[in-house]
């Protein structure tokens, strides 16, 4: 019954938010790290503003990003006899 809302509950209330269904900017990095960047430049570019990142900002979204990146496996060398 999952599928019809049976168990579902609302958010809790947040300042500004209301019971609306909260993100904070690291899952967003998360959720959408392949697009983020590209969506930043695209509005910062209409608006006609320039992006300014401190050096916080950057050193976190970089780690996030190396977080979340293809692992490559070790191949196991070991020779059977």
């Amino acid at each position: 019954m999952w599928n019809f809302g049976m168990h579902d509950r609302a958010h809790a209330n947040r300042p500004v938010f209301g019971k609306i269904r909260y993100m904070c900017a690291d899952g967003l990095r998360r959720k959408f790290r392949n697009h983020i960047n590209e969506y930043v430049n695209i509005n910062y570019r209409r608006a006609g503003r320039t992006l300014e990142l401190n050096n916080h900002d950057q050193s976190k979204t970089t780690k996030v990003s190396q977080d979340f990146e293809p692992k490559i496996k070790k191949i196991c060398t070991t020779v059977k006899k």
